[in-house]
């Protein structure tokens, strides 16, 4: 009998490294454009939550003559941020005040709460009145779903404004721990601007940044045209590259 030969059915050693460098190069190409989406996608969702923040902030305000206060004590944020920020040094970020301590209200300077509101307990965003559901966090964080964004308000009558800010895509909330003062300002005019100069997280100091501050190293009071043209030295561009250093912000109001 004569044996035929089966057709051959099976891939060579050669074809499939053939296939093998084709994926990966399919890989390399997708990646980075897979990657830059979901950076555009993280600014995307900062900018617009931060309209939705200033809104509630502006209604806030409306409604109780002075905005939500913005604090860096870190008895005062959740034991999550505290302990997130203390594990690479001294805390040095502002957020939205979420725990409250005092015997009334009034020590933190609110006055005139509405009635039923419990003692040592300051009104927010999201009580007792829903101006949101909730606080947004920030999405560029190695802590997600605690970390808000950074927000800290002019306590001084008049009420100049405030800044809201998120780390941006650089994801720097270390950057600056430990600095105090040895840093060269990337803001000359404004040099307490620079959180690297004020010893602050990322790269925006809050406390020198909101319009009405009188921390910025200027004499008295910084114009609010000042700052803003100085928070251009700070703020992330995507012109710079998708993952370019600096912190997106809002001025307020």
């Amino acid at each position: 009998m004569i044996h035929k030969d089966r057709p051959h059915t099976g891939f060579t050693l050669i074809e499939l490294l053939i296939v093998i460098a084709i994926i990966l190069i399919l890989i390399a190409i997708a990646l980075p454009n897979f990657l830059s989406a979901q950076i555009r996608a993280k600014v995307a969702r900062a900018e617009a939550e931060m309209r939705e923040l200033a809104t509630a902030i502006e209604f806030f305000r409306t409604e109780h003559s002075h905005y939500p206060i913005g604090t860096d004590d870190p008895a005062a944020v959740p034991v999550e941020v505290k302990t997130h920020f203390e594990q690479a040094g001294a805390y040095g970020f502002y957020t939205f005040r979420t725990v409250f301590s005092g015997s009334s209200a009034e020590t933190l300077g609110f006055y005139n709460l509405p009635a039923g509101t419990p003692v040592g307990v300051v009104p927010g965003l999201t009580s007792p009145v829903q101006y949101l559901t909730r606080v947004p966090t920030d999405p560029f964080t190695t802590l997600p779903d605690f970390l808000t964004y950074s927000y800290r308000e002019d306590r001084a009558k008049p009420l100049h404004g405030w800044i809201l800010s998120s780390f941006g895509p650089d994801m720097d909330e270390f950057q600056n721990v430990g600095k105090t003062g040895s840093a060269t300002p990337r803001t000359a005019l404004l040099p307490k601007l620079d959180a690297g100069v004020g010893g602050r997280h990322g790269d925006i100091n809050e406390r020198a940044a909101h319009p009405g501050s009188d921390d910025t190293g200027f004499p008295g009071e910084a114009p609010r045209s000042l700052i803003a043209q100085e928070l251009r030295f700070l703020a992330y561009s995507p012109t710079n590259g998708i993952k370019s250093e600096g912190d997106i912000y809002r001025l307020g109001p």
